[in-house]
């Protein structure tokens, strides 16, 4: 349009555009203000003669301000003829610059609604291929719109997949947990009845050996000087007692438990035996009849005769300076006892079992026993064992004298003659 424009502008139509071609060529303005100087008609030429004579007058009447009225004269014609010329050659150059313009443009503008004209031709040629494209991009876009509405569907279906499975693998690991939980519960009760079937038979097994546990632990447990209980040979004696009668007797099955009770609490014996003996009324007592820690030798003698009477035996005290080794003689059915009473604040030596041995032979008794408040040294012991001799405590002295009772005959000799 604007090429259009142009052209109509230079061809004449319209002087009053002023229009700058598209490609910058100068000469189109120059071409337009030259058309004032065209001699297209009697006045355009007139027109130029009078510009040209008006610019010679000028240039004379100038000179002549200075010089004479001849010079001014001669100056004016010349200016008005250099004038003349000067308009008529910047015409033609103008001129032929501004045809050389027009035509371009004017080939320029065919060229360009030759191009448009082409375009359409082309378009409207191409128009079914272009349709058939655009059907055939349509097609690429919902084909690509269903291959993702599919990528996506697929992406969901794995994350449905992925999600049921992580709940089947959260649900198979809650199961195991559980499983597990069952497990160690079962393990744990087990292990439960376990403990406490060994804790029946361990209390059981101290009951059987209730009355020489009190019996040990009175021997063996005692005040210091400061009135402080001295606990070191009581202490010993329940690892005696662990090693010795509860190993021998408890259950195989039982044995292990009862290790591991014991490695996770090392005084779960002692205190097992502690609670049995405070809940164990003692062994049997007889009326009036009592221990006393501050008893003479004496009292003591008498204290172990009364409970010898009490257990229904006869009892008869030897003399005072020749009792050879033996204080109490008793008999029952037949069966003669000799007894000698240690009233000790340590622990009894063997010289007192082998005063009652020769003693029990002089009276011709068929048992030896030696009670005591306190307890026997090893060789007192080892010595009683070889020679058949009883060591007791006073309150073993009723049981032991009624199984002597029930388990022995009359014999009236020595048994080791």
């Amino acid at each position: 349009m604007e090429e259009q424009d142009a052209a109509a502008a230079l061809s004449g139509e319209g002087h009053d555009a002023w229009v700058m071609p598209e490609d910058g060529n100068v000469w189109l303005p120059l071409a337009e203000f030259s058309s004032v100087f065209a001699p297209r008609s009697a006045w355009g030429a007139a027109r130029i003669w009078i510009l040209s004579l008006c610019f010679g007058v000028g240039i004379g009447t100038g000179v002549g301000l200075y010089l004479s009225f001849a010079w001014s004269l001669l100056f004016a014609v010349l200016g008005a003829l250099l004038a003349a010329v000067f308009a008529v050659t910047l015409r033609y150059f103008v001129t032929v610059t501004a045809e050389r313009t027009r035509f371009r443009l004017r080939v320029r503008a065919q060229q360009a609604q030759l191009g448009r004209n082409t375009q359409r031709e082309l378009a409207a040629r191409h128009e079914p291929v272009h349709a058939r494209l655009r059907e055939g991009e349509q097609l690429v876009a919902e084909e690509k719109e269903r291959e993702e509405a599919q990528e996506r569907a697929k992406r969901e279906d794995e994350q449905r997949r992925v999600a049921r499975q992580s709940e089947e693998e959260r649900s198979a690991r809650d199961r195991e947990r559980q499983g597990r939980d069952r497990e160690r519960i079962e393990r744990q009760k087990e292990r439960e009845a376990l403990r406490s079937r060994t804790r029946q038979e361990l209390s059981s097994i101290i009951a059987r050996h209730i009355q020489t546990l009190s019996t040990k632990r009175k021997q063996l447990v005692a005040p210091d000087e400061y009135g402080k209980m001295i606990l070191d040979g009581w202490q010993r004696e329940v690892e005696r007692f662990r090693e010795r009668v509860v190993k021998d007797e408890i259950s195989a099955g039982s044995r292990p438990v009862l290790e591991a009770m014991l490695r996770e609490a090392p005084s779960m014996l002692s205190d097992t035996i502690e609670r049995a003996l405070k809940d164990w009324p003692g062994p049997p007592q007889v009326a009036g009849i009592s221990f006393r820690p501050d008893m003479t030798w004496e009292e003591y003698e008498r204290f172990v005769e009364r409970i010898v009477r009490s257990a229904g035996w006869r009892s008869t005290r030897t003399p005072r300076g020749g009792d050879q080794g033996v204080d109490l003689v008793v008999e029952r059915d037949a069966v003669r006892i000799a007894i000698q009473c240690k009233r000790y604040k340590d622990s009894v030596p063997n010289s007192a079992v082998q005063e009652v041995a020769a003693g029990a032979k002089h009276y011709d008794c068929g048992h030896a026993f030696v009670v005591s408040n306190a307890p026997f040294t090893p060789a007192a012991r080892q010595l009683a064992n070889t020679n058949n001799v009883d060591l007791l405590h006073h309150d073993e002295l009723i049981g032991r004298l009624q199984a002597k009772r029930q388990t022995l005959g009359s014999p009236h000799r020595w048994p080791l003659e």
